[in-house]
């Protein structure tokens, strides 16, 4: 992500309306230097931080990840992917540790910078969703007015 490359590449992708999404295994603290340079090289481009920015490694949670992803809504062109809960929160659907997380994020960011991800097919590894259930787990609210 810090190479010539990766910023010409961002800033094409920027030039042509395209979202760059990343995938920060280990945490997205481990990308910040990275990151910021690209953001501020290329304002213009959409960056898209996937899977909740991988706050939680190995069961633990990674607070420098969380508050970064956190600061990064400072920036209108960071939005945020919601996505593979069952990975993030480390228990079955309907993920209600994850809640809370989703109405900071949701605050900060605003439902508008927020995507739902389903990690599909992945996600039929962990327990299914029945039919019929929220999208959300119990507490977190609605994001979009039906």
């Amino acid at each position: 992500l810090g190479g010539d490359v990766a910023r010409k590449l961002y800033a094409t992708a920027g030039d042509l309306g395209m979202p760059v999404g990343v995938m920060c295994f280990g945490g997205l603290a481990r990308f910040e230097a990275p990151l910021r340079t690209l953001l501020a090289h290329s304002p213009r481009t959409k960056l898209v931080i996937d899977h909740w920015g991988f706050y939680l490694q190995k069961g633990n949670e990674d607070k420098e990840s969380w508050k970064l992803l956190l600061d990064l809504a400072g920036q209108p062109q960071v939005y945020v992917k919601a996505s593979a809960f069952m990975r993030v929160a480390g228990e079955p659907y309907p993920a209600p540790s994850l809640a809370p997380r989703l109405k900071e994020l949701v605050g900060t960011y605003g439902a508008s910078r927020i995507m739902w991800g389903s990690d599909f097919p992945y996600a039929l590894l962990g327990e299914p969703m029945p039919p019929g259930a929220p999208s959300v787990p119990d507490g977190a609210g609605a994001l979009v007015e039906y």
